[in-house]
């Protein structure tokens, strides 16, 4: 029973980081020529640059997601 609501735990967290992703991107493109300072965050651009970069690493080498990974094992 634990194993339906762990994996259930670990899709949240993977849609919750596909739309930090995504979001992000489009919140940064919205708010750069209104000039609007939250989007101009040291660390919310470091974090959306990580992610991202995570994101292309996993893809130019073929690897998995580990989220996906665990989703499927649960």
């Amino acid at each position: 029973m634990w194993y339906g609501l762990a994996a259930d735990a670990i899709v949240a967290i993977h849609v919750g980081y596909i739309a930090y992703v995504v979001l992000g991107q489009l919140a940064i493109i919205v708010a750069a020529p209104m000039k609007w300072q939250w989007a101009r965050n040291p660390w919310f651009r470091l974090t959306h640059l990580l992610a991202i970069g995570i994101v292309v690493y996993e893809a130019v080498y073929g690897l998995r997601c580990p989220l996906t990974v665990w989703e499927e094992q649960l």
